[in-house]
């Protein structure tokens, strides 16, 4: 009686291809992000370092708290042991991929460019009450309804 081989297994295409989007859509936030932060670098010529220093440690702490309370160290753990490669090379062909289509977007990131240096702070204020919210939201007490 022989062996028979089992069949070999098909791509995951959408497994791909949702890490194909990471990459893309991920570069082009840090691209979009370092863009408005170059036009708000210089309005804090006149800040004191110390205050500089003190937001973006906030900001990071609060990014990590997050993450914890999300158990994204134990997702990124077992994506590590997985070992698959393969969607990391993926990842990294869609942030060449954007850096390919980024002459396509010229207008849009010469929009992002010329924007006015507030969206930065802006932008973190709102990110920084998003990732607080639902950390409150777990913590605050809640008054007991009968």
């Amino acid at each position: 009686m022989a062996i028979s081989k089992s069949a070999m297994k098909m791509p995951e295409i959408l497994v791909f291809a949702k890490m194909f989007a990471v990459g893309l859509v991920g570069a082009e936030v840090f691209r979009v992000a370092f863009y408005l932060g170059a036009n708000f670098a210089k309005e804090l010529q006149e800040v004191a370092l110390w205050l500089i220093v003190v937001m973006v440690l906030a900001g990071l702490a609060l990014c990590l708290v997050y993450a914890v309370k999300r158990n994204a160290h134990l997702i990124a753990a077992r994506i590590g042991r997985s070992y698959r490669v393969d969607l990391l090379v993926t990842v990294g062909i869609g942030v060449w991929s954007n850096e390919l289509a980024s002459p396509w977007l010229a207008k849009v990131h010469a929009a992002f460019k010329s924007a006015d240096p507030h969206w930065a702070p802006a932008t973190f204020i709102l990110l920084c009450f998003v990732l607080l919210s639902p950390l409150i939201q777990q913590y605050w007490p809640r008054a007991c309804s009968h």
